[in-house]
């Protein structure tokens, strides 16, 4: 299922990321510039969270 994800607060408000399980069923999120979705905000970790696929839907997964 395809999905969008959309910045809603922040310096990347209006930034669109688009989720294609099809294309690609894992994307990382977080400051750090190796991750898939960067977000620049001071209080996101660097790797923030994980964004998963799981056959039926879409899940976050906290990295703590």
């Amino acid at each position: 299922m395809k999905a969008l994800l959309v910045v809603q607060e922040g310096s990347g408000a209006g930034n669109t990321f688009p989720l294609d399980p099809h294309m690609q069923s894992l994307f990382s999120m977080g400051r750090g510039a190796g991750c898939d979705i960067v977000v620049r905000d001071h209080r996101a970790s660097r790797h923030h969270c994980d964004i998963r696929w799981n056959g039926r839907q879409w899940e976050v997964l906290d990295r703590g």
